[in-house]
């Protein structure tokens, strides 16, 4: 057997698929939608929680202490433009705790009906 003929014999293995993958093409779609807004949820929680976090210990802004020029190894993330887009902030105020554990609470329950669409 060389070793020409097994990438052959691979390509005819798969390409029988095709024609499964065809009539599921739909299916596929939607799981493939569904795993890159679970990933982009995924993200949003970690951010809440650090809104949290931050409401928790008072800080005037938040992530503020991640931008501190003193901190070299600053994410390039952690930028005051980031903490501008944190809408309804307050430092020390419940509001806010609210606020954010319920927008943790519905990210949460969209990433479990997207991990549904996703199977």
């Amino acid at each position: 057997m060389s070793a020409a003929a097994k990438p052959e014999k691979t390509k005819k293995d798969l390409s029988g698929l095709m024609p499964y993958l065809k009539r599921y093409k739909s299916g596929i779609v939607i799981g493939l939608v569904s795993v890159v807004l679970m990933s982009l949820l995924g993200n949003l929680i970690p951010l809440a929680t650090g809104v949290i976090t931050d409401t928790l210990r008072g800080d005037p802004v938040p992530f503020q202490h991640a931008s501190d020029a003193k901190n070299v190894m600053a994410h390039p993330l952690s930028s005051p433009a980031l903490s501008r887009l944190i809408p309804y902030y307050a430092p020390s105020s419940r509001n806010t705790l609210a606020i954010y554990c319920i927008f943790i609470v519905v990210c949460v329950f969209l990433e479990g009906l997207l991990w549904c669409g996703a199977r």
